[in-house]
């Protein structure tokens, strides 16, 4: 499943970010239940090219599985290698 985001988000390079994400399937539009869910991937394009992911054991947390709901953490060291726009 891929996500994508209907809003924005803002990340300064440099600095710690939490984010709270919603996921939803693409077709309904209703919450992705992730009770079963045992691998989640957050992924980040670096200005190097090169790819950050983050995971269950790294940076991504549940938060309310029935509501489809994670947050992503960045450290400051993150978000300076990432590609902005």
């Amino acid at each position: 499943m891929n996500f994508e985001e209907n809003g924005s988000i803002t990340v300064i390079a440099g600095e710690d970010r939490m984010m709270i994400l919603r996921i939803v399937d693409k077709l309904t539009q209703e919450p992705f239940d992730l009770t079963a869910a045992s691998a989640i991937n957050a992924r980040f394009k670096n200005a190097d090219q090169t790819v950050l992911i983050k995971n269950l054991t790294a940076g991504v947390a549940i938060v309310s599985a029935p509501a489809g709901k994670i947050s992503v953490s960045l450290s400051a060291t993150e978000t300076a290698l990432l590609n902005v726009r």
